[in-house]
């Protein structure tokens, strides 16, 4: 059983044991006799063809696998084939549905058209004759119809496409937003943005990247790229909100070259460092099995590289410097644009407030304020009238005197008598007493006039 079998079985719902017969028949009859069923069957194997072109295993190539790019050939179906139901008898109707729909495109009118093919059939055909004609476009159709063989012809995968552009798209946004960080080579783009076409490790070939490319300047309209002037240095620029343009200059690919060569000595330096960590290990080695002279050959070879290392490392930091230096001057640029843009936009405000004549503007508001001042006092005074302010103070003092009054009876009365001495003591004490007496009449009547009032 071929990887490409082993991942749809052990990846696709749809491809369950009792579904095999139906999905390696020739259900094109159906198309006419139970449309749903068609339909579910082309649906099943574009999914999972879909699925595993992505996750690598669509094919077996001895270099990179094509992520984004299906070989409806032969091959396809030596991969497909089982030995109880064997090789799949409807497969050529689901690439001719897929291919009429828009969502597989041949590769070569992929890289070849000039406009967007999203949603594009290449002409204009009733819906039987397009099908008809996208079959015999990928040889899988003679000119009697439909015959369901397969002679090879590779498929772009829109949906294994657009998945790739969103993933580069979102990295492209978490990079920096200055110009020099959104400038890359080819194989700097390659390098940075290989694990979004992927959903494993599996790197993708070159004509992923170059259809990835191609999708993202034609179709999406999200960078700027040279590729297609044939030249032998190819520059990808994503454009910035401070400089939105598509076209490419002869510092853009300066800046791309740097960026290309700061990632080169980066990767050197580091295969430097390894190098020189394994020959100080085998010189160690080489000493204690007593091998002199491999553990010489090993300390010159050291010694070399550590002095490559060394140029390497101030060429990197020169470039780097340049490059920081490159990037603000360019971030400056960008400043200098906002403000130029700023300037304008205070500019045209600053006339439209000259045209409205400020200063007579100010001082009828200043007279429309003054006039509802006026109005407010007018109203405040409303009521006033017949109103004896003096018969309203009286009033308000005899309603204080009443709560004065009303609190007086309210206090604790004071004790006749010491506290602890008995009445017999008290007695013993004549002129205490008649004092005491005295008090006591005196509390009784302030007690009764407060009880009258």
């Amino acid at each position: 059983m071929s990887e490409l079998l082993k991942f749809i079985l052990a990846h696709e719902e749809q491809f369950r044991r009792q579904r095999l017969p139906s999905l390696y028949s020739d259900f094109r009859p159906l198309r006419a006799t139970n449309p749903d069923g068609y339909t579910a069957n082309v649906s099943a194997w574009q999914a999972a063809l879909t699925r595993a072109a992505r996750a690598g295993v669509a094919q077996r190539s001895t270099t990179a696998n094509d992520l984004l790019v299906l070989d409806a050939g032969p091959a396809l179906l030596d991969a497909l084939e089982t030995s109880e139901w064997g090789r799949p008898q409807a497969l050529g109707a689901v690439f001719g549905e897929a291919t009429a729909r828009g969502e597989m495109v041949p590769l070569t009118r992929f890289l070849a058209s000039g406009e967007s093919v999203l949603g594009k059939p290449s002409v204009v055909l009733a819906p039987l004759r397009l099908f008809v004609w996208s079959l015999r476009q990928l040889g899988i159709a003679g000119e009697s119809g439909v015959d369901g063989k397969l002679v090879g012809g590779k498929l772009v995968v829109m949906a294994n496409v657009e998945a790739a552009s969103k993933n580069v798209l979102a990295r492209i946004s978490g990079l920096g937003s200055s110009t020099v960080d959104r400038i890359f080579s080819k194989e700097g783009f390659t390098s940075t943005f290989s694990s979004c076409i992927s959903n494993n490790t599996t790197p993708p070939s070159k004509t992923d990247i170059d259809v990835l490319l191609k999708y993202l300047a034609r179709d999406k309209k999200q960078i700027a790229y040279d590729g297609e002037a044939r030249l032998l240095f190819s520059t990808i620029k994503f454009p910035t909100l401070t400089s939105p343009s598509l076209s490419i200059t002869q510092h853009d690919t300066s800046i791309a070259s740097l960026n290309l060569l700061i990632t080169s000595l980066t990767s050197q330096t580091a295969a430097l460092n390894t190098r020189i960590t394994a020959l100080t290990n085998h010189a160690r080695s080489a000493i204690t099995q007593h091998n002199r002279s491999s553990a010489l050959a090993a300390l010159r070879a050291k010694t070399l590289a550590e002095a490559t290392l060394t140029q390497r490392s101030a060429t990197l930091v020169q470039l780097e410097s340049v490059a920081a230096q490159i990037s603000q001057a360019a971030d400056q640029v960008q400043v200098l644009r906002v403000l130029r843009a700023s300037t304008g936009v205070l500019q045209g405000l600053n006339r439209q407030a000259s045209a409205l004549n400020v200063e007579e503007t100010v001082a009828e508001l200043r007279e429309e304020m003054e006039a509802v001042k006026e109005m407010g006092g007018v109203l405040n005074e409303v009521g006033r009238e017949g109103v004896d302010e003096a018969s309203i103070e009286e009033e308000l003092r005899l309603l204080e005197e009443q709560e004065g009054n009303v609190a007086v009876g309210k206090m604790p009365s004071v004790p006749t008598r010491e506290v602890g001495v008995s009445k017999t003591e008290l007695q013993s004490r004549p002129e205490k007493n008649k004092e005491t007496q005295a008090e006591a009449v005196l509390d009784a009547a302030v007690e009764k006039l407060a009880l009258v009032n």
